[in-house]
Protein backbone atom coordinates (compact mmCIF):
# COMPACT_ATOMS: atom_id res chain seq x y z
CA UNK A 1 0.00 0.00 0.00
CA UNK A 2 2.98 2.28 0.60
CA UNK A 3 4.64 1.59 -2.24
CA UNK A 4 1.61 2.52 -4.50
CA UNK A 5 1.19 5.65 -2.61
CA UNK A 6 4.84 6.44 -3.12
CA UNK A 7 4.78 5.74 -6.95
CA UNK A 8 1.19 7.79 -7.26
CA UNK A 9 3.50 10.74 -5.44
CA UNK A 10 6.32 10.19 -7.30
CA UNK A 11 3.50 10.15 -11.07
CA UNK A 12 2.28 12.99 -9.65
CA UNK A 13 5.29 14.77 -9.22
CA UNK A 14 6.68 14.10 -12.58
CA UNK A 15 3.67 14.88 -14.30
CA UNK A 16 3.77 18.20 -12.72
CA UNK A 17 7.60 18.89 -13.64
CA UNK A 18 6.71 18.15 -17.16
CA UNK A 19 4.12 20.56 -17.17
CA UNK A 20 5.77 23.61 -14.86
CA UNK A 21 8.87 22.82 -17.62
CA UNK A 22 6.22 23.29 -20.65
CA UNK A 23 4.94 26.31 -19.48
CA UNK A 24 7.96 27.67 -18.79
CA UNK A 25 9.57 27.04 -22.30
CA UNK A 26 6.66 27.13 -24.11
CA UNK A 27 4.43 29.41 -22.56
CA UNK A 28 6.07 31.83 -19.97
CA UNK A 29 6.52 35.51 -20.86
CA UNK A 30 10.14 36.18 -21.79
CA UNK A 31 11.81 38.68 -18.96
CA UNK A 32 12.65 41.21 -21.41
CA UNK A 33 8.59 41.70 -22.01
CA UNK A 34 7.11 41.27 -18.72
CA UNK A 35 7.54 45.58 -18.13
CA UNK A 36 5.93 45.81 -21.04
CA UNK A 37 2.75 43.36 -20.51
CA UNK A 38 2.46 45.33 -17.12
CA UNK A 39 2.33 48.63 -18.90
CA UNK A 40 -0.54 47.16 -20.87
CA UNK A 41 -2.29 45.49 -18.14
CA UNK A 42 -2.36 49.00 -16.36
CA UNK A 43 -3.91 50.33 -19.63
CA UNK A 44 -5.89 47.62 -20.09
CA UNK A 45 -7.44 48.50 -16.54
CA UNK A 46 -7.95 51.95 -16.54
CA UNK A 47 -10.07 51.51 -19.78
CA UNK A 48 -12.13 49.38 -18.28
CA UNK A 49 -12.66 50.91 -15.27
CA UNK A 50 -13.12 54.60 -16.69
CA UNK A 51 -14.65 56.75 -14.26
CA UNK A 52 -17.32 59.83 -15.80
CA UNK A 53 -14.91 62.17 -15.34
CA UNK A 54 -16.55 64.52 -18.49
CA UNK A 55 -19.42 64.06 -16.29
CA UNK A 56 -17.81 65.18 -13.16
CA UNK A 57 -17.79 69.51 -12.64
CA UNK A 58 -17.77 69.86 -9.17
CA UNK A 59 -21.29 68.48 -8.96
CA UNK A 60 -23.29 71.06 -9.52
CA UNK A 61 -20.89 73.62 -8.48
CA UNK A 62 -19.17 75.61 -11.01
CA UNK A 63 -16.98 77.97 -10.14
CA UNK A 64 -13.93 79.08 -11.50
CA UNK A 65 -11.59 77.03 -9.45
CA UNK A 66 -13.47 73.50 -10.39
CA UNK A 67 -13.59 74.21 -13.56
CA UNK A 68 -9.86 75.10 -14.05
CA UNK A 69 -9.02 72.62 -11.95
CA UNK A 70 -11.04 69.73 -14.04
CA UNK A 71 -9.32 71.83 -18.00
CA UNK A 72 -5.85 71.24 -16.19
CA UNK A 73 -5.87 68.11 -15.18
CA UNK A 74 -7.24 66.69 -18.32
CA UNK A 75 -4.76 68.61 -19.64
CA UNK A 76 -2.57 67.07 -17.41
CA UNK A 77 -3.20 63.40 -17.68
CA UNK A 78 -3.75 63.63 -21.51
CA UNK A 79 -0.30 64.27 -22.27
CA UNK A 80 0.60 61.87 -19.65
CA UNK A 81 -0.86 59.03 -20.88
CA UNK A 82 0.37 60.18 -24.37
CA UNK A 83 3.60 59.64 -23.33
CA UNK A 84 3.11 56.40 -21.23
CA UNK A 85 1.49 54.87 -24.34
CA UNK A 86 5.12 55.92 -26.31
CA UNK A 87 7.33 54.26 -23.54
CA UNK A 88 5.04 51.25 -24.01
CA UNK A 89 5.69 50.85 -26.98
CA UNK A 90 9.27 51.06 -26.61
CA UNK A 91 9.47 48.98 -23.86
CA UNK A 92 8.23 45.82 -26.22
CA UNK A 93 11.91 46.43 -28.03
CA UNK A 94 13.64 45.77 -24.52
CA UNK A 95 16.88 43.36 -24.23
CA UNK A 96 18.66 42.27 -21.18
CA UNK A 97 16.44 43.53 -18.44
CA UNK A 98 17.49 43.45 -14.85
CA UNK A 99 14.95 42.16 -12.45
CA UNK A 100 15.79 44.97 -10.13
CA UNK A 101 15.07 47.49 -12.96
CA UNK A 102 11.55 46.15 -13.55
CA UNK A 103 11.02 45.55 -10.03
CA UNK A 104 11.55 49.63 -10.18
CA UNK A 105 8.76 49.79 -12.76
CA UNK A 106 6.26 47.31 -11.69
CA UNK A 107 6.14 49.20 -8.01
CA UNK A 108 5.10 52.35 -9.94
CA UNK A 109 2.76 50.74 -11.98
CA UNK A 110 1.07 49.61 -8.96
CA UNK A 111 1.43 53.31 -7.37
CA UNK A 112 -0.58 54.57 -10.37
CA UNK A 113 -3.40 51.48 -10.06
CA UNK A 114 -3.95 52.17 -6.91
CA UNK A 115 -4.24 56.24 -7.34
CA UNK A 116 -6.31 55.50 -10.39
CA UNK A 117 -8.74 53.40 -8.18
CA UNK A 118 -8.68 55.83 -5.15
CA UNK A 119 -9.64 58.56 -7.88
CA UNK A 120 -11.88 56.92 -9.66
CA UNK A 121 -14.16 55.78 -6.19
CA UNK A 122 -13.79 59.49 -4.86
CA UNK A 123 -15.47 60.80 -7.99
CA UNK A 124 -18.25 58.05 -7.92
CA UNK A 125 -18.70 59.16 -4.48
CA UNK A 126 -18.63 62.74 -4.97
CA UNK A 127 -21.42 62.31 -8.11
CA UNK A 128 -23.20 59.88 -6.00
CA UNK A 129 -23.76 62.07 -3.44
CA UNK A 130 -24.56 64.89 -5.41
CA UNK A 131 -27.10 62.76 -7.28
CA UNK A 132 -29.04 61.97 -3.59
CA UNK A 133 -28.98 65.76 -2.70
CA UNK A 134 -28.76 67.91 -5.66
CA UNK A 135 -32.74 68.60 -5.17
CA UNK A 136 -32.56 69.85 -1.88
CA UNK A 137 -28.87 71.27 -1.30
CA UNK A 138 -28.67 75.07 -0.97
CA UNK A 139 -26.15 77.41 -1.25
CA UNK A 140 -24.92 77.40 2.81
CA UNK A 141 -26.39 74.06 3.61
CA UNK A 142 -24.18 71.13 5.37
CA UNK A 143 -25.01 69.62 2.33
CA UNK A 144 -23.07 71.84 0.17
CA UNK A 145 -20.38 71.77 2.98
CA UNK A 146 -19.99 67.58 2.60
CA UNK A 147 -20.00 67.60 -0.93
CA UNK A 148 -16.75 70.04 -1.23
CA UNK A 149 -15.43 67.63 1.27
CA UNK A 150 -16.43 65.08 -1.46
CA UNK A 151 -14.77 67.46 -4.29
CA UNK A 152 -11.77 68.33 -2.15
CA UNK A 153 -11.21 64.13 -2.07
CA UNK A 154 -11.08 64.28 -5.92
CA UNK A 155 -8.72 66.78 -6.40
CA UNK A 156 -6.56 64.93 -4.16
CA UNK A 157 -6.48 61.74 -6.03
CA UNK A 158 -6.42 63.26 -9.34
CA UNK A 159 -3.30 65.34 -7.90
CA UNK A 160 -1.50 61.80 -6.50
CA UNK A 161 -2.81 60.02 -9.95
CA UNK A 162 -0.79 62.69 -11.52
CA UNK A 163 2.11 62.67 -9.65
CA UNK A 164 2.17 59.11 -9.90
CA UNK A 165 1.90 58.78 -13.54
CA UNK A 166 4.72 61.43 -14.29
CA UNK A 167 7.21 59.61 -11.77
CA UNK A 168 6.34 56.08 -13.48
CA UNK A 169 7.00 57.86 -17.46
CA UNK A 170 10.28 58.92 -15.73
CA UNK A 171 11.45 55.81 -14.60
CA UNK A 172 10.17 54.48 -17.62
CA UNK A 173 12.53 57.27 -19.97
CA UNK A 174 15.71 55.85 -17.64
CA UNK A 175 14.28 52.52 -18.90
CA UNK A 176 13.83 52.75 -22.37
CA UNK A 177 17.46 54.24 -22.67
CA UNK A 178 19.12 51.48 -20.74
CA UNK A 179 17.42 48.72 -22.47
CA UNK A 180 16.32 49.94 -25.80
CA UNK A 181 18.74 52.42 -26.97
CA UNK A 182 21.76 51.03 -25.13
CA UNK A 183 22.16 54.11 -22.56
CA UNK A 184 20.64 57.10 -24.43
CA UNK A 185 17.47 58.35 -24.63
CA UNK A 186 15.76 58.51 -28.43
CA UNK A 187 17.14 61.47 -30.10
CA UNK A 188 14.16 62.38 -32.55
CA UNK A 189 11.50 65.88 -31.80
CA UNK A 190 8.96 63.53 -30.17
CA UNK A 191 11.08 62.16 -27.90
CA UNK A 192 12.86 65.18 -26.29
CA UNK A 193 9.52 67.31 -26.54
CA UNK A 194 8.00 64.37 -24.23
CA UNK A 195 11.00 65.06 -21.73
CA UNK A 196 10.15 68.72 -21.92
CA UNK A 197 6.89 67.79 -20.95
CA UNK A 198 7.19 65.52 -18.31
CA UNK A 199 9.83 68.59 -16.83
CA UNK A 200 7.50 70.74 -17.04
CA UNK A 201 4.52 68.63 -15.47
CA UNK A 202 6.88 67.22 -12.68
CA UNK A 203 8.13 71.29 -11.78
CA UNK A 204 4.22 72.34 -11.38
CA UNK A 205 2.95 69.19 -9.28
CA UNK A 206 6.02 69.82 -7.20
CA UNK A 207 5.77 73.55 -6.94
CA UNK A 208 1.95 72.80 -6.57
CA UNK A 209 2.65 70.79 -3.31
CA UNK A 210 -1.25 70.09 -2.52
CA UNK A 211 -4.38 70.43 -4.19
CA UNK A 212 -5.58 72.26 -1.80
CA UNK A 213 -3.33 75.22 -3.38
CA UNK A 214 -4.28 74.71 -6.50
CA UNK A 215 -5.80 78.18 -7.24
CA UNK A 216 -3.12 80.54 -6.41
CA UNK A 217 -0.63 78.67 -8.40
CA UNK A 218 -3.46 78.63 -11.04
CA UNK A 219 -3.62 82.05 -10.88
CA UNK A 220 -0.25 82.77 -10.31
CA UNK A 221 0.68 81.14 -13.48
CA UNK A 222 4.51 80.79 -12.84
CA UNK A 223 4.64 77.68 -13.90
CA UNK A 224 1.18 76.43 -15.37
CA UNK A 225 2.35 78.79 -18.25
CA UNK A 226 4.84 76.57 -19.64
CA UNK A 227 2.73 73.35 -19.25
CA UNK A 228 -0.16 75.12 -21.39
CA UNK A 229 3.08 76.15 -24.14
CA UNK A 230 4.06 72.85 -24.49
CA UNK A 231 0.74 70.96 -24.51
CA UNK A 232 0.01 73.06 -27.71
CA UNK A 233 3.20 72.89 -29.13
CA UNK A 234 2.29 69.17 -29.35
CA UNK A 235 0.54 69.28 -32.58
CA UNK A 236 1.12 73.14 -33.55
CA UNK A 237 5.17 72.75 -34.38
CA UNK A 238 5.17 70.22 -37.47
CA UNK A 239 8.04 72.60 -39.14
CA UNK A 240 10.96 70.17 -39.45
CA UNK A 241 13.40 73.10 -39.36
CA UNK A 242 11.91 74.19 -36.36
CA UNK A 243 12.08 70.83 -34.74
CA UNK A 244 15.43 70.23 -35.48
CA UNK A 245 16.04 73.90 -34.30
CA UNK A 246 14.77 71.99 -30.74
CA UNK A 247 16.35 69.06 -30.84
CA UNK A 248 19.95 70.65 -31.36
CA UNK A 249 19.24 73.05 -28.29
CA UNK A 250 18.11 70.53 -26.25
CA UNK A 251 20.70 68.02 -26.59
CA UNK A 252 23.08 70.93 -26.27
CA UNK A 253 21.33 71.38 -22.58
CA UNK A 254 21.27 67.97 -21.95
CA UNK A 255 24.48 68.07 -19.95
CA UNK A 256 25.57 68.13 -16.46
CA UNK A 257 25.47 71.09 -14.51
CA UNK A 258 28.66 70.01 -12.78
CA UNK A 259 32.07 69.23 -13.88
CA UNK A 260 32.09 65.43 -12.68
CA UNK A 261 29.12 64.70 -15.11
CA UNK A 262 27.20 63.91 -12.43
CA UNK A 263 24.71 66.90 -11.42
CA UNK A 264 21.35 68.12 -12.35
CA UNK A 265 21.31 68.77 -15.79
CA UNK A 266 20.73 72.30 -17.92
CA UNK A 267 17.47 71.12 -19.62
CA UNK A 268 16.35 70.34 -15.93
CA UNK A 269 17.02 73.54 -14.50
CA UNK A 270 15.59 75.63 -17.22
CA UNK A 271 12.46 74.10 -16.86
CA UNK A 272 11.94 74.78 -12.73
CA UNK A 273 12.35 78.13 -13.05
CA UNK A 274 9.57 80.44 -13.24
CA UNK A 275 7.50 81.15 -16.53
CA UNK A 276 8.78 85.05 -16.64
CA UNK A 277 12.17 83.30 -16.36
CA UNK A 278 11.72 81.66 -19.39
CA UNK A 279 10.00 84.30 -21.10
CA UNK A 280 13.21 86.49 -20.39
CA UNK A 281 15.66 83.97 -21.99
CA UNK A 282 12.93 84.03 -24.92
CA UNK A 283 13.97 87.51 -25.39
CA UNK A 284 17.39 86.97 -25.44
CA UNK A 285 18.02 87.44 -21.90
CA UNK A 286 19.72 85.52 -18.91
CA UNK A 287 18.66 84.09 -15.76
CA UNK A 288 21.44 84.43 -13.18
CA UNK A 289 20.92 81.47 -11.12
CA UNK A 290 21.80 78.80 -14.21
CA UNK A 291 23.60 80.83 -16.61
CA UNK A 292 25.64 83.87 -14.32
CA UNK A 293 25.48 87.11 -14.57
CA UNK A 294 27.25 87.17 -17.87
CA UNK A 295 25.33 84.29 -19.41
CA UNK A 296 27.67 81.01 -20.01
CA UNK A 297 28.36 81.17 -24.03
CA UNK A 298 26.39 78.63 -26.08
CA UNK A 299 24.65 77.16 -23.46
CA UNK A 300 23.24 80.33 -22.66
CA UNK A 301 22.40 81.10 -26.55
CA UNK A 302 21.00 77.03 -26.85
CA UNK A 303 18.21 78.32 -23.84
CA UNK A 304 17.48 81.61 -25.15
CA UNK A 305 16.58 79.77 -29.38
CA UNK A 306 14.72 76.92 -27.11
CA UNK A 307 12.10 79.07 -25.38
CA UNK A 308 12.26 81.63 -28.50
CA UNK A 309 11.39 78.97 -30.69
CA UNK A 310 8.70 77.49 -28.54
CA UNK A 311 7.07 81.37 -29.03
CA UNK A 312 7.29 81.86 -24.98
Amino acid sequence: MKKHIIRTLIAVLVVGLIGYLIYFFAFKPSPDITTYNSLKSYQNHTQSNAVAWDAYNGCGYVDDESTMVKQLYTKILSTENSILEYHTLYTSFAKDVKASSQRAVNKLIKSSTSNWDSFVSSVNDANNYYARVKDTISGSSSQKLELTGYNKIVRKNLHNLAVSLGNLNMELKSFVASYVFGGSYAVDFRAVHYDMQMLAINNFLTKMQSPDVVNYEINNSSYLNTVNILASATTSITDAEKQGEILSCYQQLNISTTSDGKGETYISKVFKIKYSEQQTLAAGGTVESIFGAGGSGELLEAAQTLFHSYGF
